[in-house]
């Protein structure tokens, strides 16, 4: 049982389905080739009302209807994407195929709608063929009150789980939660993974920090004495800021040019893993580049900064 909110201009509804299950499909006029197996596909049993609550487009045809009961034909609505595969460049309405799930006898269907593609087991799957079918005339104990409401989705829980007992007080409901918190619970590993590359992230920068402020202060260091001499010779401490920084800020340009152009290669094949994301980001790219180049410099400027503290006489006897 899942509640989300309905649009200020649409009226609230209420459908019911069954759980995706798998059944093996033999297309009309597509015999299967010897030695192979019949494709298998995901397919739902929806009511009536499905498609207006949980605002799936149909594409083409039309959506179930109550006449679409046990003594009527059976009919299914597919997926955009089953249509392109089976039927390319032709229109799929009318067509038949059978369906045939683990426990049942193979059934022929006639295609009525093609409706628009969706996720159906995870947020980062491919398109996927997938098929309706009528509620109706595909019994399955197991079924998703699923509501669309003006008012709070949390607010209706209680009052649903209470009307549903009051009308059948045998029948177990399993869970009730808001749509909002069931696909959240879908991204449970999303969020473990966006947690986890940021600690790693907070550690490669603090990483990067030490490695940068080490070179730069172990570099400056080793100039010592020329720092000295360039002192003694009236070289002001500005002059020996820009030195060390143009120096620094060479090296800080070539690291921030070879990890954006890893970082586009690498993003590239994590695409699958992101959700509502555009793998190239210009905002994106542009604010962690910022950011890591202030911090950069900030790591190169503090040994800048001792550098133009050093006594020229002393430097000049450093060794």
């Amino acid at each position: 049982m899942t509640v989300a909110p309905a649009r200020p201009s649409g009226r609230a509804s209420i459908m019911a389905m069954n759980t995706a299950n798998t059944a093996t499909v033999t297309i009309e006029g597509q015999p299967v080739a010897s030695g192979q197996q019949p494709p298998s596909l995901f397919y739902s049993g929806v009511d009536s009302t499905y498609f207006q609550t949980m605002r799936v487009p149909l594409l083409r045809g039309r959506e179930f209807t109550e006449s679409d009961n046990e003594t009527a034909p059976s009919v299914a609505i597919v997926n955009q994407t089953m249509a392109d595969r089976f039927w390319p460049h032709q229109d799929p309405l009318g067509r038949r195929f059978s369906m045939k799930a683990d426990t049942d006898l193979a059934k022929t269907v006639q295609i009525v709608g093609v409706a628009g593609n969706g996720k159906y087991l995870f947020v980062a799957e491919d398109p996927t063929p997938f098929v309706y079918v009528p509620l109706a005339q595909n019994y399955n104990s197991m079924r998703t009150l699923q509501v669309r409401s003006f008012v709070p989705p949390e607010t209706l829980l209680a009052p649903m789980q209470a009307q549903v007992h009051q009308l059948a007080p045998d029948l177990p409901i399993t869970e009730a939660k808001t749509m909002k918190l069931a696909i959240e619970d879908g991204l449970w590993i999303f969020r473990l993974g966006a947690g986890v590359a940021a600690a790693m992230g907070a550690i490669g920068l603090i990483l990067a920090v030490v490695g940068i402020y080490g070179i730069v202060s172990f570099s400056t260091a080793q100039r010592t004495r020329e720092i000295g001499i360039r002192m003694a010779l009236g070289g002001s401490a500005g002059d020996v800021m820009r030195m060390i920084l143009q120096q620094s800020v060479g090296m800080v340009i070539i690291g921030l040019v070879v990890g954006l152009l890893a970082a586009l290669g690498i993003t590239r094949l994590m695409t699958q893993l992101l959700i509502g994301v555009s793998p190239i980001d210009p905002l994106t790219y542009l604010a962690v580049a910022g950011l890591l180049s202030v911090v950069a410099l900030a790591a190169c400027w503090i040994p800048a900064r001792r550098a133009t503290r050093v006594d020229p006489m002393v430097a000049l006897r450093y060794e």
